[in-house]
């Protein structure tokens, strides 16, 4: 019985030490990703991974600025995890221009998907 006791107090204890100030913990993985900036029609931003995977970028504050970045620009973002769904989803934290691009820059393919999913973005002739 004296062990059960101890059981139920030390198991209480974990419990009560594990929870934070308002009973929710929420862990925040940041890491960097590279990709071709472009601009929905709709105002949505995107960031077209490896020139295949399209993910919207939400950004975190009002200090992330994707001023002065224009379709098919190369960019590195620090960034949440990605949602997978597609397109992609992830919040921005940091927006950094690497080079200068061009539309054609991006796979037409992926143009055309986004098209077909209902994404008004301007496809290349």
């Amino acid at each position: 019985m004296k062990k059960l006791i101890i059981f139920l107090l030390l198991s209480l204890s974990l419990i009560l030490v594990g929870c934070s100030e308002d009973g929710t913990e929420i862990i925040d993985i940041q890491s960097h990703t590279e990709g071709l900036y472009l601009l929905s029609e709709g105002g949505q931003h995107l960031i077209i991974i490896d020139n295949r995977s399209p993910c919207t970028m939400t950004a975190y504050d009002s200090s992330v600025s994707f001023d002065g970045l224009t379709d098919g620009d190369l960019i590195r973002i620090k960034n949440s995890l990605i949602l997978y769904s597609y397109p992609g989803q992830t919040t921005v934290y940091e927006v950094e221009k690497l080079a200068d691009g061009e539309r054609n820059d991006i796979d037409s393919n992926v143009l055309e998907e986004l098209s077909s999913l209902g994404w008004t973005v301007e496809l290349i002739p």
